[in-house]
């Protein structure tokens, strides 16, 4: 076996916990939509763009054709702005939310909860979404899966209107 080369600084790779937390997040996401759904979760390796993976709905076991949009987000910090009517605030750069609402198929905001392995979700749209300083989007307090039927509803009906300009 041949030797070892260590760089001459002696650091080492390391890996964020930021990095842990997204990762486990994706996974967690996964595994609700996989197992607890059976629904078909894609992720979005690259260039990601504020869309971290993409799931197509299953019914029984005819997959529809319908496809969601998700934007995982993960930590504890996420819960830290309750709602009085139950959930989570959400806030982020008005830049994405425009992006989502404007989103050809429909986005939804999934908060993972590592220590409680939940995922809780809320659909981005004009009526979820509310301006402030800055944007903010309330997270529903429920487990996804529990809304499953929800989501299949907003994929029946989701129209997206065109906005293309030359």
């Amino acid at each position: 076996m041949g030797e070892l080369l260590m760089r001459e600084d002696g650091r080492m790779m390391r890996r964020t916990a930021s990095a842990w937390t997204a990762s486990a997040g994706v996974t967690q996401a996964r595994h609700a939509i996989e197992s607890g759904m059976r629904w078909v979760f894609r992720e979005q390796p690259f260039e990601d763009y504020g869309i971290d993976a993409h799931i197509e709905v299953v019914d029984d076991e005819a997959v529809l054709g319908r496809l969601i949009a998700l934007q995982i987000k993960t930590g504890g910090s996420y819960f830290d702005s309750p709602a009085a009517e139950g959930g989570w605030w959400f806030r982020d750069m008005a830049a994405h939310f425009e992006y989502w609402l404007d989103f050809s198929i429909p986005v939804v905001v999934v908060l993972v909860d590592l220590d409680s392995g939940q995922c809780h979700w809320q659909l981005v749209a004009e009526s979820t979404v509310e301006k402030a300083a800055p944007r903010a989007d309330r997270a529903n307090p429920t487990g996804l899966q529990a809304h499953a039927h929800r989501v299949v509803n907003v994929c029946s009906t989701y129209t997206a209107s065109p906005n293309f300009t030359t």
